[in-house]
Protein backbone atom coordinates (compact mmCIF):
# COMPACT_ATOMS: atom_id res chain seq x y z
CA UNK A 1 0.00 0.00 0.00
CA UNK A 2 1.42 3.18 -1.25
CA UNK A 3 1.44 6.38 1.46
CA UNK A 4 0.72 9.99 0.08
CA UNK A 5 4.05 11.92 0.77
CA UNK A 6 1.84 14.92 2.91
CA UNK A 7 -0.98 14.03 5.12
CA UNK A 8 -3.70 16.42 4.74
CA UNK A 9 -5.28 17.61 8.14
CA UNK A 10 -8.43 15.39 8.35
CA UNK A 11 -6.12 12.26 8.08
CA UNK A 12 -3.93 13.46 11.19
CA UNK A 13 -3.72 12.06 14.71
CA UNK A 14 -6.73 12.83 16.25
CA UNK A 15 -4.53 14.33 18.99
CA UNK A 16 -2.83 16.69 16.42
CA UNK A 17 -6.62 17.85 14.85
CA UNK A 18 -7.78 18.88 18.07
CA UNK A 19 -4.54 20.85 19.24
CA UNK A 20 -4.60 22.44 15.59
CA UNK A 21 -8.31 23.31 15.94
CA UNK A 22 -7.93 24.79 19.04
CA UNK A 23 -4.58 26.55 18.36
CA UNK A 24 -6.82 28.48 15.38
CA UNK A 25 -10.06 28.71 17.28
CA UNK A 26 -11.34 31.86 19.01
CA UNK A 27 -10.37 33.43 22.58
CA UNK A 28 -12.24 32.27 25.60
CA UNK A 29 -12.50 33.45 29.10
CA UNK A 30 -10.45 30.02 30.44
CA UNK A 31 -7.76 29.54 27.80
CA UNK A 32 -7.30 33.27 26.47
CA UNK A 33 -6.05 34.08 23.02
CA UNK A 34 -5.10 31.20 20.61
CA UNK A 35 -1.62 31.19 19.05
CA UNK A 36 -2.40 30.29 15.35
CA UNK A 37 -6.00 32.59 15.28
CA UNK A 38 -4.25 35.71 13.54
CA UNK A 39 -2.40 33.41 11.12
CA UNK A 40 -3.82 34.01 7.36
CA UNK A 41 -5.40 30.95 5.84
CA UNK A 42 -2.48 30.80 3.29
CA UNK A 43 0.04 30.71 5.89
CA UNK A 44 -2.08 28.10 7.69
CA UNK A 45 -1.66 25.88 4.67
CA UNK A 46 1.58 26.22 4.18
CA UNK A 47 2.38 24.95 7.84
CA UNK A 48 0.02 22.00 7.51
CA UNK A 49 1.65 21.20 4.64
CA UNK A 50 5.36 20.88 6.57
CA UNK A 51 3.21 18.91 9.56
CA UNK A 52 1.72 16.97 6.53
CA UNK A 53 5.26 15.68 5.25
CA UNK A 54 6.35 15.03 8.43
CA UNK A 55 3.31 13.16 9.67
CA UNK A 56 3.47 11.19 6.25
CA UNK A 57 7.27 10.58 7.13
CA UNK A 58 6.79 9.07 10.57
CA UNK A 59 3.96 6.69 8.77
CA UNK A 60 5.94 5.24 6.42
CA UNK A 61 8.85 4.59 8.44
CA UNK A 62 6.75 3.08 11.08
CA UNK A 63 7.23 5.59 13.81
CA UNK A 64 3.75 7.58 14.22
CA UNK A 65 2.68 6.66 17.28
CA UNK A 66 -0.97 7.75 17.21
CA UNK A 67 -1.62 7.31 21.70
CA UNK A 68 1.61 9.74 22.07
CA UNK A 69 1.64 13.91 21.75
CA UNK A 70 3.15 15.58 18.91
CA UNK A 71 5.96 16.80 20.92
CA UNK A 72 6.96 13.47 21.83
CA UNK A 73 7.27 12.21 18.37
CA UNK A 74 9.68 14.66 17.52
CA UNK A 75 13.27 13.98 18.36
CA UNK A 76 16.53 15.10 16.71
CA UNK A 77 16.73 12.34 14.98
CA UNK A 78 13.82 11.52 13.63
CA UNK A 79 13.95 15.50 12.30
CA UNK A 80 17.52 14.48 10.52
CA UNK A 81 16.17 11.64 8.80
CA UNK A 82 13.28 13.76 7.76
CA UNK A 83 15.52 16.04 6.83
CA UNK A 84 17.62 14.09 4.51
CA UNK A 85 14.35 12.20 2.56
CA UNK A 86 13.25 15.40 1.93
CA UNK A 87 16.47 16.74 0.57
CA UNK A 88 16.46 13.94 -2.03
CA UNK A 89 13.30 15.32 -3.20
CA UNK A 90 12.90 19.14 -3.36
CA UNK A 91 15.31 21.95 -2.81
CA UNK A 92 17.79 22.71 -0.23
CA UNK A 93 15.42 26.03 0.61
CA UNK A 94 11.82 23.81 0.09
CA UNK A 95 13.23 21.34 2.88
CA UNK A 96 14.41 24.60 5.18
CA UNK A 97 10.35 25.58 4.35
CA UNK A 98 9.08 22.04 5.14
CA UNK A 99 11.07 21.90 8.59
CA UNK A 100 9.89 25.64 9.65
CA UNK A 101 6.47 24.41 9.22
CA UNK A 102 6.67 21.84 11.17
CA UNK A 103 8.52 23.73 13.75
CA UNK A 104 5.76 26.57 13.52
CA UNK A 105 2.93 24.00 14.02
CA UNK A 106 4.88 22.75 17.51
CA UNK A 107 4.94 26.35 18.22
CA UNK A 108 1.31 26.70 18.38
CA UNK A 109 0.72 22.93 19.02
CA UNK A 110 2.05 22.57 22.33
CA UNK A 111 3.75 26.38 23.30
CA UNK A 112 5.37 25.12 26.49
CA UNK A 113 7.12 22.63 25.22
CA UNK A 114 11.20 23.28 24.93
CA UNK A 115 11.85 22.72 21.37
CA UNK A 116 14.56 25.30 21.08
CA UNK A 117 17.14 23.28 19.20
CA UNK A 118 14.53 22.82 16.38
CA UNK A 119 14.54 26.72 16.09
CA UNK A 120 18.04 26.80 15.82
CA UNK A 121 18.31 23.61 12.87
CA UNK A 122 15.68 25.81 11.16
CA UNK A 123 17.81 28.99 11.22
CA UNK A 124 21.18 26.97 10.24
CA UNK A 125 19.01 25.49 7.36
CA UNK A 126 17.64 28.68 5.85
CA UNK A 127 21.35 30.44 6.06
CA UNK A 128 22.53 27.87 4.07
CA UNK A 129 20.02 26.79 1.94
CA UNK A 130 20.09 28.98 -1.43
CA UNK A 131 17.19 28.83 -3.60
CA UNK A 132 16.86 27.36 -6.57
CA UNK A 133 16.07 29.70 -8.79
CA UNK A 134 17.91 32.88 -9.39
CA UNK A 135 15.71 35.92 -8.26
CA UNK A 136 18.29 38.41 -8.91
CA UNK A 137 18.13 37.77 -12.37
CA UNK A 138 14.85 38.19 -12.79
CA UNK A 139 14.98 41.62 -10.94
CA UNK A 140 13.93 44.68 -12.66
CA UNK A 141 14.43 48.68 -11.62
CA UNK A 142 11.07 49.32 -10.40
CA UNK A 143 11.00 52.82 -12.61
CA UNK A 144 11.32 50.74 -15.57
CA UNK A 145 8.58 48.67 -15.21
CA UNK A 146 6.47 52.18 -14.53
CA UNK A 147 7.26 53.18 -17.71
CA UNK A 148 6.82 49.93 -19.30
CA UNK A 149 3.55 49.87 -18.15
CA UNK A 150 2.55 53.88 -19.36
CA UNK A 151 3.80 52.80 -23.10
CA UNK A 152 1.00 50.10 -23.08
CA UNK A 153 -1.23 52.32 -21.97
CA UNK A 154 -0.59 54.77 -24.16
CA UNK A 155 -0.54 52.04 -27.35
CA UNK A 156 -3.68 51.01 -25.98
CA UNK A 157 -5.32 54.66 -26.14
CA UNK A 158 -4.58 54.64 -30.05
CA UNK A 159 -5.18 50.93 -30.60
CA UNK A 160 -8.38 51.74 -29.16
CA UNK A 161 -9.38 54.86 -31.18
CA UNK A 162 -8.57 52.30 -34.32
CA UNK A 163 -11.16 49.59 -32.88
CA UNK A 164 -8.37 47.04 -32.52
CA UNK A 165 -9.66 43.62 -30.62
CA UNK A 166 -6.55 43.84 -28.56
CA UNK A 167 -6.43 46.93 -27.18
CA UNK A 168 -8.58 46.53 -23.85
CA UNK A 169 -6.25 43.32 -22.88
CA UNK A 170 -2.91 45.71 -23.58
CA UNK A 171 -4.74 48.50 -21.76
CA UNK A 172 -5.42 46.23 -18.87
CA UNK A 173 -2.31 44.68 -18.43
CA UNK A 174 -0.32 48.11 -18.63
CA UNK A 175 -1.97 49.18 -15.65
CA UNK A 176 -1.23 46.33 -13.58
CA UNK A 177 2.46 46.88 -14.43
CA UNK A 178 2.39 50.55 -13.40
CA UNK A 179 0.35 50.33 -10.35
CA UNK A 180 2.39 47.27 -8.75
CA UNK A 181 5.47 49.17 -9.72
CA UNK A 182 3.80 52.11 -7.79
CA UNK A 183 2.31 50.40 -5.24
CA UNK A 184 3.99 46.38 -5.31
CA UNK A 185 1.58 44.23 -3.51
CA UNK A 186 1.24 41.33 -3.88
CA UNK A 187 -0.14 39.14 -6.63
CA UNK A 188 -2.64 37.50 -4.45
CA UNK A 189 -3.91 41.22 -3.32
CA UNK A 190 -3.58 42.20 -7.10
CA UNK A 191 -5.79 39.62 -7.98
CA UNK A 192 -8.31 40.56 -5.45
CA UNK A 193 -8.63 43.94 -6.45
CA UNK A 194 -12.29 45.55 -5.81
CA UNK A 195 -13.51 49.21 -6.85
CA UNK A 196 -15.16 51.05 -4.11
CA UNK A 197 -13.63 48.38 -1.88
CA UNK A 198 -9.28 48.14 -2.62
CA UNK A 199 -9.77 50.79 -5.13
CA UNK A 200 -10.87 54.57 -3.44
CA UNK A 201 -10.42 57.85 -5.42
CA UNK A 202 -10.26 61.62 -3.53
CA UNK A 203 -8.13 64.37 -3.56
CA UNK A 204 -7.44 63.84 -7.46
CA UNK A 205 -5.87 60.59 -7.44
CA UNK A 206 -6.49 57.23 -6.65
CA UNK A 207 -4.76 54.92 -3.64
CA UNK A 208 -5.06 51.01 -3.08
CA UNK A 209 -6.04 49.83 0.68
CA UNK A 210 -6.64 46.62 1.80
CA UNK A 211 -8.07 45.40 5.64
CA UNK A 212 -5.10 43.55 7.89
CA UNK A 213 -6.99 40.24 7.04
CA UNK A 214 -6.82 40.51 3.69
CA UNK A 215 -3.13 40.45 3.71
CA UNK A 216 -0.18 38.01 3.84
CA UNK A 217 1.01 39.51 7.34
CA UNK A 218 -1.86 40.84 9.07
CA UNK A 219 -1.27 44.19 8.36
CA UNK A 220 -3.30 46.97 6.73
CA UNK A 221 -2.11 48.31 3.52
CA UNK A 222 -2.37 51.72 2.25
CA UNK A 223 -0.82 53.01 -1.08
CA UNK A 224 -1.11 55.69 -3.31
CA UNK A 225 -1.04 56.27 -6.78
CA UNK A 226 0.48 58.96 -8.58
CA UNK A 227 -1.94 61.83 -10.20
CA UNK A 228 0.00 60.77 -13.08
CA UNK A 229 -2.28 57.50 -13.04
CA UNK A 230 -5.31 58.73 -12.96
CA UNK A 231 -6.40 59.59 -16.13
CA UNK A 232 -4.81 55.79 -17.61
CA UNK A 233 -7.00 54.66 -14.56
CA UNK A 234 -9.93 56.28 -15.66
CA UNK A 235 -9.53 55.34 -19.23
CA UNK A 236 -9.25 51.99 -18.24
CA UNK A 237 -12.30 51.49 -16.12
CA UNK A 238 -14.51 53.35 -18.74
CA UNK A 239 -13.23 52.21 -21.73
CA UNK A 240 -11.56 49.03 -21.94
CA UNK A 241 -12.78 47.09 -18.55
CA UNK A 242 -16.36 47.57 -20.26
CA UNK A 243 -14.84 46.49 -23.41
CA UNK A 244 -13.55 43.21 -21.77
CA UNK A 245 -16.89 43.22 -19.46
CA UNK A 246 -19.42 43.54 -22.68
CA UNK A 247 -17.12 39.89 -24.13
CA UNK A 248 -18.83 37.69 -21.30
CA UNK A 249 -21.81 37.28 -19.93
CA UNK A 250 -21.61 38.81 -16.29
CA UNK A 251 -24.31 41.37 -15.15
CA UNK A 252 -21.64 42.88 -12.68
CA UNK A 253 -18.58 42.53 -10.58
CA UNK A 254 -16.35 45.07 -8.92
CA UNK A 255 -13.58 43.15 -9.72
CA UNK A 256 -11.49 45.42 -11.91
CA UNK A 257 -9.28 42.78 -13.98
CA UNK A 258 -11.13 41.37 -16.35
CA UNK A 259 -9.93 38.81 -19.14
CA UNK A 260 -10.47 38.45 -22.61
CA UNK A 261 -13.58 36.30 -22.32
CA UNK A 262 -15.25 38.78 -19.63
CA UNK A 263 -14.46 37.13 -16.67
CA UNK A 264 -12.98 38.11 -13.45
CA UNK A 265 -8.91 37.27 -13.61
CA UNK A 266 -7.53 34.70 -11.59
CA UNK A 267 -3.92 34.70 -9.74
CA UNK A 268 -2.36 32.77 -12.76
CA UNK A 269 -3.53 34.76 -15.16
CA UNK A 270 -2.19 37.63 -13.95
CA UNK A 271 1.08 36.32 -13.02
CA UNK A 272 1.40 34.85 -16.63
CA UNK A 273 0.59 38.07 -18.10
CA UNK A 274 3.18 40.06 -16.50
CA UNK A 275 5.36 37.45 -17.17
CA UNK A 276 4.86 37.89 -20.98
CA UNK A 277 4.63 41.62 -21.23
CA UNK A 278 8.13 41.89 -18.97
CA UNK A 279 9.30 38.79 -21.07
CA UNK A 280 8.54 40.91 -24.49
CA UNK A 281 10.21 44.11 -23.07
CA UNK A 282 13.22 43.36 -21.02
CA UNK A 283 14.30 39.12 -22.32
CA UNK A 284 13.22 38.17 -18.99
CA UNK A 285 10.28 38.02 -17.23
CA UNK A 286 9.60 39.68 -14.03
CA UNK A 287 6.62 37.82 -11.94
CA UNK A 288 8.23 38.92 -8.06
CA UNK A 289 8.31 42.64 -7.74
CA UNK A 290 5.49 42.18 -5.51
CA UNK A 291 7.31 40.05 -2.59
CA UNK A 292 9.81 40.22 -0.16
CA UNK A 293 13.05 41.88 -0.66
CA UNK A 294 11.83 43.31 -3.79
CA UNK A 295 8.92 44.84 -2.65
CA UNK A 296 11.09 46.72 -0.12
CA UNK A 297 13.34 47.64 -2.69
CA UNK A 298 10.54 48.67 -4.96
CA UNK A 299 8.84 50.76 -2.51
CA UNK A 300 11.71 52.82 -1.93
CA UNK A 301 12.44 53.54 -5.26
CA UNK A 302 8.58 54.71 -5.69
CA UNK A 303 8.43 56.89 -2.65
CA UNK A 304 11.10 58.77 -3.81
CA UNK A 305 9.26 59.35 -7.56
CA UNK A 306 6.05 60.55 -5.70
CA UNK A 307 8.07 63.22 -3.76
CA UNK A 308 8.71 64.56 -7.32
CA UNK A 309 5.08 64.52 -8.31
Amino acid sequence: MSHPLCLKPVDWPVIDQHRWRDARSGPNFLSGSRPARARSPKRCRIVEQGCGQWLSFLERSGQLDLNVSPEARVTPERMEAFLVELRQRVAPWSAAMMVQGVQRMFAVMAPAHDLSWLSVAVSNLKRFAKPSRDRLGHMVDPRQLYHLGLDLMKKATLDAEQGRYHAATMGRDGLMIALLACCPVRIANLTQIATGKHLLFGNGHYRLSFDCDETKTNQPYDGELPPELTPYVDEYLRVHRSNLLARGDLSETDRIWIDRWGQPMLEHSIRAQIEKRSADAFGRHVCRICSGRLQQQASRIMRQRTRRW
